[in-house]
């Protein structure tokens, strides 16, 4: 979590600044009324966003300024660029949640809201006036630190988790850390079945309802790992609509989260949650009652269905393991779409031969080459998220 997921931001230490006299409100009604591909362009993997040259002599118009890039105007432009990034790049229910007037920052490899953190120089206030929300302080970084530089600062490191070998490469390289496998003291006794791919995300969403109405039908207990708040949000609501009674856990709710997970493993549960059921998370088979703890392995045990593939196999592997933990029975299975955030965001959907990608179609996609180019797409973004923190450790020792 700390050394590998998190590495790719620096620890910072932040202060709170006199809020500028810019408004931030005006440069976020001008962006709200930018079009896409024409004033302004975003990279393929949605992590920089920019004006486009018409952009650009449009919000000049609409400020009357010559030019934006004279000094006197800078900032304006930086006020822009600001309100684009939030509108573009950050995004309410997933990036963050917008409660009692308040932008709350979402952690999105815990799904966790991230107490006393907000973006600096400026763009919390650009994100504050997207929503028209309370407007807060700014924010300032005083300092700041890589991971890797600060955990050299102890004499000896060391952890334990389940899903270190992927990232065993790494750990040493940049820690100089060795990866040793304890093997567990009871085997596991949880089945992962071959992932679900689908055309379109329509299709996905039927499946997963079916998938989820069979097992609650059957007495098992149900845990879908969402994505986001939003879309933990809107399956929950879907299944209300069937006839089924669900929990959702996400962001929105958290001072819940003790309760839902106590009963998630109770006959025929259905949890909804994001990655806050994901790591570390102990679901125990009967829920609160231990006597239904037999009557749920007999079924089959947790059912734990994935709505998305993660950026990480890691993150993925997470999730399953909240089934078959100790030696219980249970299963997992992901059920994804080529419309998915995950497949769009970096051109996944293209390394798919077209003739298995269309027409759009009810059925699942039943061919190796399709689960293999996901696969290797998925270590395509893991390598460049490790290149990412790789080029971060190198650039901070200069």
């Amino acid at each position: 979590s700390i050394l590998i997921d998190k590495a790719r931001i620096p620890l910072v230490l932040a202060g709170a600044v006199e809020a500028s006299h810019d408004d931030p409100g005006r440069m976020a009604q001008i962006v709200r009324g930018l079009t896409p591909e024409v004033h302004f362009e975003s990279d393929e993997a949605q992590r920089n966003v920019h004006l486009t040259e018409a952009g650009l002599a449009h919000v000049e118009q609409i400020l009357n300024v010559p030019s934006l890039h004279d000094r006197e105007h800078l900032h304006r432009l930086t006020q822009v660029n600001l309100a684009l990034h939030a509108r573009v790049l950050l995004t309410a229910d997933v990036d963050y949640i917008v409660r009692a007037d308040q932008i709350e920052i979402i952690d999105e490899l815990t799904g966790r809201i991230v107490e006393d953190r907000h973006w600096p120089d400026g763009l919390q206030a650009a994100v504050e006036a997207k929503e028209s929300v309370h407007r807060k302080e700014d924010g300032a970084i005083l300092g700041f630190i890589t991971l890797q530089h600060f955990l050299e600062q102890y004499g000896q490191v060391s952890g334990m988790t389940a899903t270190a070998c992927p990232a065993a490469e790494e750990l040493d390289e940049l820690y100089g850390l060795n990866v040793v496998v304890i093997p567990p003291h009871r085997p596991c006794g949880r089945v992962d079945q071959a992932d679900v791919v689908f055309t379109h995300r329509t299709a996905k969403l039927e499946a997963l309802i079916q998938c989820i109405h069979e097992n609650h039908r059957s007495g098992r207990p149900v845990l879908a790992g969402t994505a986001a708040v939003a879309e933990s949000e809107e399956l929950g609501n879907r299944l209300l609509s069937v006839g089924l009674s669900c929990e959702v856990l996400n962001a929105r709710n958290d001072a819940a989260e003790a309760e839902v997970i106590e009963e998630a493993g109770a006959p025929g549960a259905i949890t909804i949650s994001t990655n806050m059921a994901g790591r570390g998370t102990d679901i125990r088979l009967g829920g609160r009652d231990e006597s239904r703890r037999v009557e749920v392995i007999s079924r089959g045990g947790l059912c734990v269905i994935g709505t998305n593939r993660h950026e990480s196999r890691r993150i993925d592997d997470q999730i399953r393991g909240r089934a078959g933990r100790q030696g219980d029975s249970g299963s997992s299975r992901f059920y994804i779409s080529l419309e998915d955030p995950l497949i769009q965001r970096h051109g996944i959907d293209s390394l798919i031969p077209e003739r298995y990608r269309r027409p759009l179609r009810t059925e699942p996609l039943d061919h190796p080459a399709v689960q293999r180019e996901i696969d290797r797409a998925q270590r395509i973004v893991e390598g460049q998220s490790f290149e990412i923190r790789r080029t971060l450790s190198r650039y901070s020792q200069f």
